[in-house]
């Protein structure tokens, strides 16, 4: 594969600037803890209406941006000659992209099965995710929820309102799907948030499964998501995320945004719970952060918790320093033994500058399809490393500016990028990346792409462990039809895309969103492997 080098000035002097006041050292932070006394909801998934769809209207999950955000995205857009820091990038040379034959490469990645996700749901975006366990696949999207064999098999089909049903909601706006397994306790968990924009009341509602079978009974609770410890704060959640730790005894992590009720940031929130609680059914005690803080001492937007895939005393937590334009993660870390937990900024991990990108055109023309900002998607921890991804900006040098994927593996103790990488190619979009590795520290990505010749589709790549660039992209789901639904000025998109190791094979699932006809959005699963 070869190497697409574009060499420029550096970017405004004032953004340069700001991002220079990065400093470690303790994390500036509120914390508190509540004590719950509402014991877990058992349930049955069988025993929940199925296979019902609510057509009635177009649903919108809440996705809020800021100001800031929404300016520099237009910025970007109309300004085809902005100069940014030269680099090097992997340039995607895949056959739709090239018209030259590929060398293969020694040991290429490849798609062992596939099959449709979950149909339109009628909510935008749909946001799937996915989760895999011994002998289950478990799709999400907003707002419903599919149980699949490794076959490709459909098992079970529910709304995400009929299965936190009984939980007395206000609501039946339940959005912002997340589900993981985790392998040190061999458990599904299932994460969503409920919003009442009369009550400004706001959930985390999440689920656990009993066993590792996913057809069998499960936990549910609420858990009032405007509290800060047990203080209340009239904030509510959006955009939450989940990780675990490696210790059986250890802890789930949830954090999201908060915005009071005029849809304003307010700062970034880490609740933990013990799983001890959570797999037995029990009430559950928690710890929340708040008001987390970046080394420059700016508030932490979008804090992922790590999927923890190898055993460490530490959890590990990042996020970019800025979701417009930045050159640096923040790495935080908290000590799952503690009695008391605490969290803390462990450093700063430098990374050439990303940016906010443009949206991406599509076949058909019209709207171009929101591409969303430079927050981190995801992140996986193993063996030291940290393996995350987010999307930028990019100038090919030719006054074209696209979006390109941005992946980073993070060397933990060294705090610093083994892999400070761009994957893309000049006239064509790639955005809502996901990433994951195998045992062998193979990398996997899944992705959308479009351009003015192609239809917004889902591919993946990868990078073996002994490469040192992404492969050509393959195909996953070729999109079918030009795409326009609208959130006010947006049209909406993602907001993420799923991946996840299936420890019973070492191969990786990917779930993605395409373009479907119709003027719809479908999905597809894949399952890949070196």
């Amino acid at each position: 594969m070869k190497t697409h080098r574009v060499k420029v000035a550096s970017y405004v002097l004032a953004m340069v600037s700001l991002m220079a006041l990065l400093t470690n050292g303790s994390v500036s932070a509120d914390q508190g803890q509540y004590e719950s006394t509402e014991a877990g909801i058992q349930f049955n998934p069988f025993e929940l209406p199925q296979n019902k769809v609510d057509a009635s209207e177009q649903h919108v999950a809440r996705q809020h941006y800021s100001d800031e955000v929404l300016k520099f995205k237009a910025f970007i857009q109309d300004n085809n000659n902005l100069p940014f820091e030269g680099r090097t990038i992997d340039a995607d040379k895949d056959s739709a992209a090239q018209p030259f034959p590929i060398q293969p490469p020694k040991q290429a990645i490849g798609l062992t099965s596939g099959f449709e996700g979950i149909g339109y749901t009628h909510y935008i975006p749909p946001d799937p995710i996915i989760a895999a366990g011994p002998n289950h696949v478990l799709l999400m999207v907003n707002s419903s929820l599919s149980i699949y064999d490794k076959n490709g098999t459909s098992l079970l089909n529910s709304t995400l309102g009929d299965w936190f049903s009984s939980l007395n909601l206000d609501t039946n706006v339940i959005f912002d799907p997340k589900c993981v397994y985790d392998p040190w306790s061999n458990r599904y968990i299932v994460l969503a948030v409920s919003f009442n924009s009369k009550t400004q009341t706001s959930y985390y509602l999440i689920a656990v499964s009993q066993t590792s079978d996913a057809t069998g009974n499960w936990w549910k609770w609420k858990l009032d998501a405007t509290l800060n410890g047990n203080t209340a704060a009239n904030n509510t959640a959006d955009y939450p995320q989940i990780g675990y730790d490696s210790s059986q005894s250890g802890n789930i992590y949830i954090t999201s945004n908060q915005f009071d009720a005029q849809n304003v940031f307010q700062y970034a929130k880490l609740r933990v719970l013990k799983k001890s609680q959570l797999y037995s059914g029990s009430a559950l005690t928690w710890n929340d952060f708040w008001n987390l803080k970046n080394g420059d001492a700016s508030l932490v937007q979008t804090l992922q918790p790590v999927h923890t895939q190898s055993t460490t005393v530490p959890e590990w937590f990042v996020c970019t320093v800025n979701p417009v334009f930045g050159s640096g993660i923040s790495l935080f870390q908290l000590d799952p033994t503690a009695s008391a937990p605490s969290l803390t900024l462990s450093g700063t991990v430098s990374t050439y500058t990303y940016i906010i990108p443009p949206n991406a055109k599509q076949k058909g023309g019209g709207m171009r399809i929101d591409t969303g900002d430079c927050r981190l998607l995801n992140a996986i921890y193993q063996n030291d490393k940290i393996y995350t991804t987010t999307v930028s900006a990019y100038n090919w040098g030719n006054a074209n500016i696209e979006s390109i994927i941005r992946y980073f593996k993070i060397d933990v103790p060294g705090k610093k990028c083994d892999i400070d990488a761009g994957y893309g190619n000049d006239l064509m979009y790639y955005y809502y990346p996901a990433i994951c590795v195998d045992s062998l520290s193979n990398i996997y990505l899944i992705f959308n792409r479009s351009s003015s010749n192609e239809y917004a589709s889902v591919y993946f790549t990868g990078q073996a462990a002994s490469d040192t660039q992404l492969q050509p992209s393959t195909l996953l789901k070729a999109g079918q039809g030009n795409y326009i639904i609208l959130d006010g000025l947006r049209n909406r998109w993602g907001d993420y895309n799923g991946i996840a190791r299936d420890f019973s094979t070492d191969r990786v699932w990917i779930y993605g969103e395409y373009a479907a006809s119709g003027n719809q959005w479908g999905t597809y699963v894949g399952n890949i492997k070196f």
